[in-house]
């Protein structure tokens, strides 16, 4: 008995440090450098996010974060991916802006986020 408690003893650790390494690394889901795409390279990945349109202005009459706007400001992000997408785009480009996360759902119904899903559309350029 001894002898296997030993043995156990002695493998145990040997078991566990294979574990904590982990499995390799799947090639297809660990992208080599050919597969990245220049703008994603290091140092030129540019990202923002934006907060807008319809859906934006339920969570203002929502919530306290509705009462840090004035009327004007609730104004410009309640249409800031249509009235204001051109600007928006420009400032964007100005501000060399590469990848940009749109708000398009907050886990309002499919139907009450229908009108910001299409401007989301409109605004990346997607039918």
């Amino acid at each position: 008995m001894r002898i296997h408690m030993r043995l156990l003893i002695a493998f145990l650790p040997v078991v566990l440090a294979s574990f904590a390494q982990g499995p390799a690394p799947d090639p297809v889901l660990v992208p080599g450098e050919k597969q990245i795409p220049d703008w994603a390279r290091q140092g030129r990945f540019r990202f923002t996010r934006l907060d807008g349109g319809p859906i934006e202005i339920l969570k203002t009459a929502r919530s306290a974060w509705g009462m840090h706007f004035n009327q004007q400001e609730k104004e410009v992000l309640g249409n800031l991916y249509t009235k204001y997408g051109d600007r928006t785009v420009e400032l964007l480009e100005q501000a060399g802006i590469n990848w940009v996360w749109l708000t398009w759902s907050v886990g309002y119904s499919w139907q009450d986020e229908a009108e910001q899903r299409d401007q989301c559309r409109r605004l990346a350029g997607v039918s």
